[in-house]
């Protein structure tokens, strides 16, 4: 899906900083760039699915049924008003359900009204349940799992750091972090 389009591109983000530093960032995202560039135009596949996205993006407040982006905008929006009411230290661990039901029942009507325990952007639920202090905390864990798994120098370090690159990337747009097998990891 979609989100194996994202993993691909930071890798390949990833691997040009492995090979050259900071300059390969700058290396790779061209690549990255070019790469998707070339995905999108000559995949009908990857142009299908990337352009259903953004059909269901500017669509999904006025379209009759439910999908995939078009759910996630109506979840986005409802958060990020949950975060403007507690911004600092958010709902409070496992409040977002009861939280987001309520909100969602009251302002929109038909499949937009349907309860959501998770936003499918983890730093949405975080800034939600735990707020800003949370987050924090939460990139500050990140930053330290990533510094001590490329301090050893090892290339299981390396590839450990990617995939969880890849994860934070993929978090924007999905629960890795919370309910999948890669958050347990």
């Amino acid at each position: 899906g979609r989100s194996g389009y994202v993993v691909f591109l930071v890798l390949v983000v990833w691997c040009f900083v492995l090979w050259r530093g900071l300059k390969g960032m700058v290396l790779g995202t061209f690549a990255a760039v070019v790469v998707g560039i070339v995905a999108f135009t000559f995949s009908s596949s990857v142009h299908d699915r990337v352009m259903k996205g953004v059909t269901e993006i500017q669509s999904f407040a006025t379209i009759p049924t439910e999908t995939s982006l078009g759910r996630r905008m109506v979840m986005y929006q409802t958060t990020l008003g949950i975060i403007r009411e507690n911004p600092l230290f958010g709902l409070g661990t496992g409040g977002f359900k009861q939280e987001f039901s309520a909100i969602a029942a009251e302002k929109y009507s038909g499949w937009r009204a349907t309860s959501a325990d998770d936003p499918h952007n983890q730093y949405l639920f975080i800034l939600a349940e735990n707020g800003f202090v949370g987050l924090a905390a939460f990139l500050f864990m990140i930053a330290m799992i990533l510094k001590y798994a490329l301090k050893s120098g090892s290339i299981y370090g390396k590839m450990a750091a990617g995939c969880l690159l890849a994860w934070c990337a993929t978090s924007l747009f999905s629960g890795h972090f919370r309910t999948f097998p890669e958050g347990h990891l």
